[in-house]
């Protein structure tokens, strides 16, 4: 994978992951289109965000990042009535400008609270990524916490590919950062704004696919 960078490559505003399709070796990843695909939903760096995704704890550089960005992670693994009652405790205090969340979460605490006639901090926007998220769970969520509630479709590799609101209404996908294509009933995404590491024609897989 060392050949895939461009020659400039440690100049360039990146971050590090892993993913199984690179085999665990790594891959890199551009911070600007990020930020553009952030922006564009009315957010800005530094505003706090939460996320609760399915996932163990952070380590101590992960945590040091989050607190960077004022960015605060909840494991969502366990949605038991004693941790929605603590996400909803930690929504109220942080009041975030924005939730990350696995759809399914987002809906179990959207009837928690609608059960409990809990008051609940209204965000500027929800997203929900990983699983399906139909119309209806949609507007439900949207109605508890009287806001806009969007579905990511995503690879770890590319980042955000196309994001809807609601069923009824269209994907939009980002032509300034993605070329997506359907070549023989596959898709293959060509990542535009990756100059450290080059993704041409990458054709995605289900599994890594939110």
């Amino acid at each position: 994978w060392e050949n895939l960078h461009s020659e400039d490559y440690k100049r360039a505003s990146k971050i590090a992951g892993l993913s199984g399709f690179t085999r665990n070796k790594g891959y890199c990843q551009d911070i600007i289109a990020n930020r553009t695909y952030f922006s564009w939903l009315h957010g800005q760096d530094g505003e706090p965000e939460l996320y609760l995704l399915g996932s163990g704890d952070a380590g101590f550089k992960e945590k040091a990042f989050n607190s960077l960005y004022n960015r605060t992670f909840l494991n969502a693994s366990q949605t038991d009535d004693y941790s929605l009652r603590r996400f909803v405790r930690v929504i109220n205090r942080l009041k975030p400008k924005s939730i990350w969340s696995d759809s399914e979460t987002i809906v179990y605490l959207a009837n928690h609270i609608n059960k409990n006639k809990i008051r609940i901090h209204s965000p500027e926007f929800i997203v929900g990524i990983s699983e399906s998220f139909s119309s209806g769970a949609m507007e439900h969520a949207g109605r508890i916490f009287n806001c806009p509630v969007y579905h990511q479709y995503w690879t770890r590799e590319t980042g955000p590919l196309v994001i809807r609101y609601l069923n009824k209404h269209p994907l939009n996908y980002f032509p300034w950062s993605h070329y997506i294509e359907i070549i023989d009933g596959d898709t293959a995404v060509t990542v535009l704004t990756r100059y450290d590491m080059p993704i041409i024609r990458y054709k995605i897989g289900g599994e890594e696919v939110g």
